[in-house]
């Protein structure tokens, strides 16, 4: 079995911003205020970190900052809503494994877990 972890582009921090108007001025969330955010969170003017990522992946304690364009979003609160949900994907490593099966079916007792080219088989990380 092995893990492996990408970091390249794994960012700490999320600007949105949501298509233009007619004047040009593009929709963020800057003047909303969510109900509530979520714990491990925060929301500055126009953009959303993650406290546990930028103390496990920030540069001297400050963010990596990246953009989300949302040109689907209507309003400020859902373009909050999608930059934070981008955020929770963006601000953790990307982790791929890669295991060689071992075909059950031929030990004893375990004929009926076969296992074929092409099925999903599930992973349990405890790390």
């Amino acid at each position: 079995m092995e893990r492996s972890e990408d970091s390249t582009k794994l960012i700490t921090a999320l600007i949105g911003i949501g298509k233009t108007d007619a004047n040009g001025n593009a929709l963020s969330f800057t003047n909303y205020t969510p109900d509530e955010i979520e714990t491990g969170y925060e929301k500055k003017e126009d953009w959303v970190g993650s406290v546990e990522a930028v103390g496990r992946w920030g540069k001297n304690g400050r963010h990596i900052f990246g953009i989300f364009k949302d040109d689907k979003a209507t309003n400020p609160a859902e373009l909050y809503q999608n930059t934070f949900r981008e955020l929770k994907k963006l601000s953790k490593p990307n982790v791929q494994y890669k295991a060689d099966v071992l075909l059950l079916e031929k030990v004893s007792g375990y004929e009926a877990h076969k296992v074929r080219l092409g099925d999903t088989i599930l992973i349990k990380d405890t790390k």
